[in-house]
């Protein structure tokens, strides 16, 4: 497990002092100008869509479409103008703009076509007041997170900055932290201002480790918390992370950027239900979805309060009293809790472990119904050596389309495995079940099953592989393999 820090380099609240003071400045100039009795003049810089430079005295409203303003120029007419350019997005009115190029709002978004941008936030930058140079801001806020032990990186809304510009900061981190991770938000379940253009492009991101590129993401964000089971775009979605990072895909149950949490969307359908019958549906939901995002990448996370299928108020809305997250995690610590799901979170944890694939790219292959009417939905998920290129083995994912319909039925073909010992020789040790030819198995949220290739060569595994399957049986059963 590590411990993340979340890096916005894409804008900083309207009220931050860098924006403060650069608003400042440009109504320093604008006034200075206006005072001047000899005729003083203000310009827009502006980069066009081939990258040069240039100045205009007037920019309409069409130049919106080719054109940034990237700065003023100003000074008394026919001698040469100062130049000053800009930090943030603005509009022909100086105004500082948001994401979606809108004044007025709680952020202002970085102007990446601005050199002024590069050299304050990257490149590094010499105090006015003490002469004194300093590394690239955002270097410092790296340096910061390093030095407080966080041993990861996640970039915000990551296609929307300059590869370049990506690469130079995460071959910084890298140089001061060799096992720092980073993980970039993609959001490419979502139809984003030029997401799908700009996402395969983060592929261009490289830096050099021990005299070798490679790719600086380790990980994308794949859209779990949008897929459903049977979404097969999940299929494209998941090739395209294994494109632009080193280990493909991340999965999440969850998204803070919304309204509600899983749990507290699940309650709203469920609100005729019985309340213990809502309890135990809403538990068995977010258990299955965290399977899914689980076991659909080599990595995965959660937002804090997962673990108890905890609400959330909105979007940047959440009250982050203490006391109240207290009370909540008091309110349903018990074990037997029926919204307590981290034991069974645990368990999913601890067969992803089992796989012992944390060198693996997990590519989801294939998903489709098990069969005419069921609810349980078959993913085929396959497993490749991320240095090698070799098939590590297949993954069987069951999972429960429908659990707060009740456990969904598994018949008996499904639920045979095959284990390979470090030798790849085909284990001696049968499959004892502790029930019944004849008895059946049903499915709460997930099972999984492993299917190692027989041609890989693997690293050294643990004496023992634990598989834990989450599951409704009559009686219930644990297989523990040991390898020969």
């Amino acid at each position: 497990m590590r411990s993340i820090s979340d890096k916005v380099f894409n804008h900083v609240a309207r009220d931050n002092p860098i924006v403060v003071e650069e608003d400042q400045e440009i109504q320093n100039i604008l006034s200075y100008c206006m005072q001047q009795e000899d005729l003083h003049t203000v310009n827009y810089l502006v980069i066009d869509e081939n990258g040069q430079e240039q100045e205009q005295e007037n920019f309409p409203i069409e130049d919106y479409k080719t054109k940034k303003i990237i700065g003023l120029s100003f000074g008394k007419e026919g001698e040469e103008l100062k130049r000053f350019r800009f930090k943030f997005c603005r509009n022909h009115n100086f105004e500082a703009l948001n994401y979606h190029g809108m004044p007025e709002y709680d952020t202002v978004q970085i102007n990446y076509a601005s050199p002024a941008s590069y050299d304050f936030f990257v490149k590094g930058y010499t105090n006015d007041t003490t002469g004194e140079t300093k590394p690239g801001y955002w270097k410092q806020v790296i340096d910061n997170d390093i030095d407080l032990g966080f041993t990861g990186l996640r970039f915000d809304i990551a296609y929307k900055i300059p590869t370049p510009w990506l690469s130079e900061l995460i071959q910084y981190a890298h140089d001061r932290q060799p096992e720092i991770m980073t993980i970039a938000e993609t959001l490419a379940g979502v139809d984003d201002i030029g997401a799908k253009e700009l996402i395969p492009k983060l592929a261009e991101a490289k830096i050099i480790v021990d005299g070798v590129e490679r790719p600086a993401i380790d990980h994308a964000m794949l859209s779990t918390y949008w897929a459903g089971p049977l979404d097969g775009w999940l299929i494209d979605e998941g090739k395209l992370m294994a494109g632009i990072s080193r280990y493909g895909g991340a999965g999440s149950p969850d998204n803070h950027d919304t309204q509600g949490t899983v749990a507290q969307n699940i309650a709203k359908m469920l609100e005729h239900y019985a309340p213990e019958d809502k309890e135990r549906a809403i538990a068995d939901i977010c258990v299955r979805d965290y399977a899914l995002a689980a076991l659909v990448g080599n990595a995965h996370y959660a937002q804090m309060g997962y673990e108890v299928c905890a609400d959330q108020a909105g979007v940047f809305e959440e009250d982050t009293n203490p006391k109240q997250w207290r009370a909540l995690l008091a309110e349903r610590e018990a074990p037997d809790h029926p919204l307590n799901i981290s034991e069974r979170l645990l368990e999913i944890n601890k067969f992803k472990t089992s796989l012992n694939a944390d060198n693996a790219i997990f590519q989801l292959e294939s998903t489709a119904p098990l069969s005419e009417g069921s609810n349980l939905v078959k993913m085929v998920i396959s497993l490749t050596d991320q240095e090698t290129k070799q098939h590590m083995g297949t993954l069987d994912l069951f999972i429960n389309n429908k659990p707060e319909w009740g456990p969904a039925e598994l018949p008996n073909e499904n639920t045979a495995l095959t284990l390979m010992d470090e030798t790849n020789s085909v284990l001696k040790t049968d499959f004892k079940r502790r029930t019944a030819p004849d008895e059946k198995t049903f499915i709460r949220s997930w099972q999984a099953i492993y299917n190692p290739d027989p041609d890989y060569i693997p690293k050294p595994r643990p004496d023992k592989i634990r598989y834990v399957v989450e599951q409704e049986q009559t009686p219930s059963m644990e297989a523990v393999f040991q390898v020969a």
